[in-house]
């Protein structure tokens, strides 16, 4: 397409049209994103990432809906089915059975409420969960606004009533547990630069990248995007790789109570 990132088909179909624009430009919403609306239904959230199961539960409840979590791609398509369930926000990499097998055995299992791509915006993964019958996109890091034009398409709302008190709390109980965890994140993946594990390296660069940004890191987020972007190709250039990871390293140990070892030091 002559350097083009996307392409629109006439006529334009408006889904198509607003994902187009939200992969591309920023909302600016002022401090805090208010939600307007509050919902009604049950949502399940199928992720392996515990600090973004976390997170998305949490916006959720904030606008009414109870959340069922899941780990992986069959205990999603379990509960789907055997729930009352109003909504699926299916993540592509999970363990036992992926999120592309497990939208692929809903719908033809007779499942048809709607099912959500949750993806750390990679195209070909957004497309391989479209094509196995999922109905939008909702990418990583998680954008409020975004999330809540989703569910405005989908659930039924009533005008919300005042926010809980709790939120900054809950909020900065997320914001810990996630920076906790990355002290062990720099362990793996420092064992994994030394043996060149590819596999683990990019799976550690990937959860960074799905949560660092929802929970006030945005150049972390960003920086985790290149160190995984570098690991996909089929032969890696470990020397770039060192030094990118490097950076991500750095991002990670400013963060840190007390200094740890670097990666590659």
């Amino acid at each position: 397409l002559a350097g083009c990132n996307e392409h629109l088909a006439k006529p334009i179909d408006k889904q198509r049209f607003y994902e187009v624009l939200a992969r591309y430009l920023k909302v600016y919403a002022g401090n805090a994103v208010e939600p307007s609306q509050q919902y009604y239904g049950r949502v399940l959230v199928a992720e392996d990432n515990e600090d973004n199961r976390q997170l998305v539960e949490r916006m959720l409840n904030r606008l009414g809906l109870d959340v069922i979590s899941v780990a992986s791609g069959d205990e999603a398509v379990r509960k789907a089915l055997s729930g009352s369930v109003q909504m699926v926000l299916m993540d592509r990499h999970m363990p036992e059975m992926d999120g592309v097998a497990a939208t692929q055995l809903l719908r033809q299992a007779g499942f048809r409420r709607p099912i959500i791509a949750f993806t750390a915006g990679v195209q070909r993964e957004t497309d391989a969960l479209r094509d196995a019958g999922c109905d939008g996109v909702l990418d990583k890091p998680i954008d409020e606004l975004r999330l809540q034009s989703l569910l405005g398409r989908f659930l039924d709302s009533v005008p919300s009533g005042v926010g809980s008190a709790d939120e900054d709390e809950d909020t900065s109980r997320l914001v810990t547990q996630f920076l906790s965890g990355l002290g062990e994140r720099r362990q793996r993946m420092n064992q994994a630069l030394a043996s060149r594990d590819c596999d683990v390296l990019e799976s550690e660069t990937h959860q960074i990248k799905g949560t660092a940004g929802a929970v006030g890191y945005p150049a972390m987020t960003h920086q985790a995007g290149i160190v995984e972007a570098l690991l996909k190709v089929a032969d890696p250039q470990w020397s770039q790789v060192r030094s990118e990871l490097a950076i991500l390293d750095e991002m990670i140990e400013r963060e840190q109570p007390q200094n740890q070892t670097g990666l590659g030091k």
